[in-house]
């Protein structure tokens, strides 16, 4: 094959549009917020702690900050440990790096003393090993629709050759 071209294709495969692999992509970058926002919220209602206004600001800066920090992502190379493993250790990384980013913001604003420790503490504790959870159980809806036969396409490659 000429040099030239085998640059070109970077993907592995391409699939047909579908709307249940559009759906699943937009809850695998969605979820993580809504699990970091409900999830302090619930946390407050277990520990029967008010959910105030500045429950209520930690719960929004969380959410709008794991939008971009939590989504899961593939890095292109070859995996060498599995899979799975690679997801949780980012997503373990991310969600430290977004709690010294709230930390921080706590520290500068001198909001720190407002929020329970015990609420914090489970809160910080259990959002990472939700949304590692519900991301391998999206994953694996959408390794699901990818593979289904809806989704292949086939191809005819006609007048190729090295020339």
């Amino acid at each position: 094959m000429n040099s030239r071209f085998s640059n070109t294709i970077s993907e592995p495969a391409i699939f047909k549009a579908s709307f249940a692999m559009a759906a699943i992509s937009f809850l695998l970058m969605l979820a993580p917020a809504f699990i970091t926002g409900l999830g302090l919220f619930f946390i407050c209602l277990f520990f029967n702690v008010e959910f105030d206004q500045n429950m209520l600001l930690l719960a929004a800066l969380s959410s709008a900050l794991s939008v971009a920090m939590l989504r899961p992502h593939h890095e292109a190379g070859i995996d060498l440990v599995n899979p799975r493993v690679t997801l949780a250790i980012n997503v373990v990384q991310r969600w430290v790096f977004l709690l010294g980013v709230l930390l921080l913001v706590g520290y500068a604003a001198k909001l720190s003393s407002h929020f329970s420790r015990r609420v914090i503490l489970t809160w910080a504790l259990l959002t990472p090993v939700i949304v590692i959870a519900v991301s391998l159980w999206l994953q694996k809806l959408m390794n699901r629709a990818m593979a289904d036969v809806a989704n292949r396409r086939s191809v005819l490659f006609v007048g190729v050759n090295d020339a």
